[in-house]
């Protein structure tokens, strides 16, 4: 967290990408390559008048460590489920034309196990993809 931590916890960060890289380790326990990693973008959310910065980084790790690695991470509930698509436009761009989110067969729940059906986007993460998306299509 790039503010004081109340209860100091946590000491702060001493910047965005360092805020970043221990985010991902608390949360996907995973050990991430910091000189691959990418500002992709920005924004505020007016509700509650909070800054979201978007990332690209690249993680020691395949999708299938990252799945099992994350079911013992320490924020592991962050996030609710996690899936993956291959990093090509084509992919990207059919899974943000869909209404919703379309579980593929790689999609995870922290309990395991879990059925995982549709669901509608999650702002943040169709943000995310959108970002990505640009991201890869500059190269």
């Amino acid at each position: 967290m790039l503010r004081q931590d109340p209860k100091e916890e946590t000491p702060p960060d001493s910047d965005l990408f360092a805020c970043m890289q221990r985010g991902i380790q608390e949360e996907l326990n995973v050990p991430v390559l910091s000189n691959e990693t990418r500002l992709l973008g920005y924004g505020i959310e007016w509700d509650n008048f909070a800054a979201i910065f978007v990332f690209a980084t690249k993680v020691a790790a395949d999708y299938e460590r990252i799945s099992r690695n994350w079911t013992q991470a320490g924020d592991k509930i962050e996030a609710i489920a996690i899936d993956c698509l291959p990093a090509n436009p084509a992919a990207i761009a059919t899974a943000l034309g869909e209404p919703g989110w379309n579980p593929s067969e790689f999609a995870r729940t922290w309990r395991g196990g879990d059925s995982i059906s549709r669901a509608s986007w999650h702002g943040t993460a169709r943000g995310r993809l959108s970002s990505f998306l640009r991201h890869i299509q500059r190269k």
